[in-house]
């Protein structure tokens, strides 16, 4: 097991156990406000902007291996304190194991979040893949290097699609988002999917611990 791997392993479980204990504290305990500053130019740490999900596509606009392969890279990382709840796009969401009702309670966050504005914030940790987190952190996404090439690819103008109208109105002329923001908008795109469907495909659990004979 390569020195590197292991290292780049134990910073992602470092930066997603921190979401665990901060993220979900912070987001149950606080509604998110409605921002009434004027509009800013997107950057890849916590955009603020109107949730407006009429031009989101009716068909799932993920792929299953990416699913596959995100469902994988949280299985560490869950707890016997936090569960983690998936979404159809990728979307996941710490929850307490100690809810009665996993799904409801992550559902319940989701819905939180659909009046409010989706600030964001995103962090490259390993070989080229990015976690963008929403909410302080309890609810967050995985974009994979696959997926940020390809976000990376696209034109300006395609780009420009993924705003919302204050946003296009305050990007300058010649705006140029770097590969964190491309993919901080790629995963706003399936959160804001997510958002409208609120399709649970998996729970993550953590093992019941065994307790010793007396």
């Amino acid at each position: 097991f390569p020195l590197n791997q292991f290292l780049n392993s134990l910073m992602i479980k470092a930066f997603v156990f921190l979401m665990a204990l901060t993220g979900v504290v912070i987001y149950l305990t606080r509604t998110t406000p409605t921002s009434t500053h004027p509009a800013q130019p997107p950057t890849e740490n916590y955009v603020e902007t109107r949730n407006d999900m009429t031009s989101i596509p009716d068909q799932r606009i993920r792929p299953l291996q990416s699913i596959s392969r995100l469902i994988q890279s949280n299985i560490s990382h869950v707890s016997q304190k936090y569960s983690i709840v998936i979404f159809e796009n990728g979307t996941s969401i710490f929850v307490e194991s100690s809810s009665s009702d996993l799904i409801k309670s992550a559902t319940d966050q989701l819905e939180k979040l659909k009046n409010a504005p989706l600030r964001f914030a995103t962090h490259s940790v390993d070989q080229g893949d990015f976690i963008t987190s929403f909410a302080g952190g309890a609810i967050y996404n995985w974009v994979f290097k696959n997926e940020a090439d390809m976000i990376s690819q696209q034109p300006i103008e395609q780009m420009k699609e993924l705003l919302t109208e204050d946003e296009l109105k305050a990007i300058p002329d010649r705006w140029s988002p770097s590969q964190p923001l491309r993919a901080g908008l790629l995963a706003r795109l399936w959160l804001r999917k997510d958002l409208r469907d609120l399709k649970v495909i998996k729970v993550l659990k953590a093992a019941p611990q065994k307790h010793s004979a007396p």
